[in-house]
């Protein structure tokens, strides 16, 4: 219950106004079936023809190439450009993904990432870190500090200053912890 009133979720009705409450609103663009995209107009004779969307052991269909090669970059390019194209003639009226404006970012990514929040007063400035305690397996702690040692450091270096791949666990923490207290 405590989460709920902490993090209440930030979709809203409207125009987002900043607020825990009111971060982000949506709206309904349209929708593609599966089948649109692959092509087939007729499931049960596709099925019936012997043909296959994808086959996890040759990574090829059989009878439709869309999801050939699935785990290769270019091909997996193709595909998002093939249905933003399908999407696109199908609602020609609804801005494309490069048309589209970026939202404001009034995010704190210093305040947010190293944990450290400054506060400023006539009279003095007060920076704090919270303290931190060793992470259990299972946490939500020692899952996050897990990913940020083996996927964050990579995708994300700028959110771990000082650190490589062969930090330790303990430096991985900490940082976690200055960046995410609410998480360790």
């Amino acid at each position: 219950a405590s989460c709920i009133k902490d993090q209440p979720g930030g979709m809203c009705e409207g125009i987002p106004t900043g607020a825990g409450d009111c971060t982000y609103s949506i709206s309904r663009a349209g929708d593609l079936s599966l089948n649109e995209i692959e092509g087939i107009s007729d499931y049960a004779a596709f099925v019936k023809e012997g043909k296959e969307e994808f086959n996890k052991t040759s990574d090829e269909g059989v009878g439709l190439t869309f999801w050939d090669g699935l785990n290769d970059t270019d091909a997996n390019q193709a595909r998002v450009d093939h249905v933003a194209a399908l999407f696109k003639k199908k609602y020609p009226d609804m801005p494309s993904h490069s048309e589209m404006l970026s939202p404001v970012c009034d995010f704190k990514f210093e305040e947010f990432y190293t944990g450290t929040t400054t506060t400023t007063t006539t009279i003095s400035t007060t920076t704090t870190t919270p303290d931190c305690q060793d992470a259990t397996p299972g946490s939500s702690c020692y899952s996050a500090v897990r990913w940020a040692m083996k996927d964050g450091i990579h995708v994300h270096p700028n959110w771990y200053p000082g650190l490589s791949a062969s930090s330790s666990f303990s430096d991985f923490q900490a940082q976690v912890h200055r960046a995410s207290p609410n998480v360790c």
